[in-house]
């Protein structure tokens, strides 16, 4: 987990968020593949869904498409972003590559905000203002319903979406969104953003004293602004059998209440991890994995039987 400093510039402009909207078509322009020992992967952009609402530099969104032979078939999922994550390097190794191994195409997306999208103002993965937070969320919602539907209509089958600890959050909120059924593998999720910034660990990195005269008044003024991006405010998703949360019973960054009032909302598994949220990072990636296969297959077989 990243470990910077937020909101250095205080609130920013706020406006009412949009992440409720659904997405129309995206037309992705992918460069030439790249083919490595065992995958195949592609580089592709396409105008963000909600780039009007981004500073220049994040209205393109940026994705690696990872698949076992290039061809557009077969199980996929979309990786959402964890807090610090830019770029590809670290989704591609620790998952992509080897859910190829195992028949699963991935398509990763690299948040606004951050990498190649971060703003010329912005030093490193921390960002400026509450509002540039949320309108990374907004955008990077959007964006994976809007890749959700690209992998379908592209051909590939069954469709899911995962992501671990902000990722988790996000690919929760994709998965409530899409209307079709997939399956949704949300890592160290919390069932808002408010829990993240106001009562875990990332709470110390938030700087107080640029958001109000006293941190109490601050973390109020956050805590019910944060409210708005609550999951169970959305019913759960076309398929609640085909979740399955994780949780890491030691979590100091995501309280466990969060992941189990989640979970009673969607139904569905959860897996507890018996250990902290960097661990989980670090050492359960095999968990992620099994998981994602077998969401992806409970949608697969349904699909089947259906046909």
């Amino acid at each position: 987990m990243a470990r910077v400093p937020f909101f250095e510039d205080g609130w920013g402009e706020l406006k009412p968020l949009r992440w409720r909207q659904r997405p129309g078509p995206i037309d992705v322009v992918w460069d030439e593949m790249q083919r490595g020992r065992d995958h195949v992967r592609q580089e592709g952009r396409f105008w963000s869904p909600d780039a009007d609402h981004l500073p220049p530099e994040a209205q393109t969104a940026r994705v690696l498409l990872v698949t076992p032979d290039g061809q557009h078939q077969g199980p996929a999922v979309v990786h959402m972003a964890a807090t610090g994550d830019e770029g590809y390097r670290r989704r591609l190794h620790s998952l992509a590559k080897p859910l190829v191994r195992r028949g699963v195409s991935s398509v990763i997306l690299e948040n606004p905000y951050y990498g190649a999208r971060r703003p010329s103002a912005q030093t490193g993965v921390s960002v400026r203002t509450v509002a540039d937070l949320l309108h990374m969320g907004t955008a990077s919602i959007l964006e994976g319903v809007a890749l959700v539907h690209w992998l379908a209509t592209a051909g590939f089958g069954p469709v899911g979406v995962t992501g671990v600890s902000m990722g988790g959050q996000m690919a929760a909120t994709v998965a409530a969104l899409v209307d079709r059924p997939i399956a949704a593998i949300p890592c160290l999720p919390s069932h808002s953003a408010t829990v993240v910034f106001c009562e875990g660990l990332l709470s110390r990195g938030v700087v107080w004293d640029a958001l109000g005269p006293t941190e109490m008044s601050a973390r109020r003024r956050l805590r019910t602004l944060l409210e708005d991006t609550d999951i169970r405010m959305l019913a759960p998703p076309v398929r609640p059998d085909a979740t399955i949360l994780f949780g890491a019973r030691h979590d100091a960054y995501v309280p466990t209440h969060s992941v189990e009032s989640l979970h009673r909302h969607w139904g569905g598994q959860l897996r507890w991890l018996e250990c902290g949220h960097v661990q989980a990072f670090v050492a359960k990636r095999r968990a992620f994995m099994d998981g994602i296969v077998d969401a992806l297959r409970i949608v697969g077989d349904t699909a089947q039987a259906a046909a």
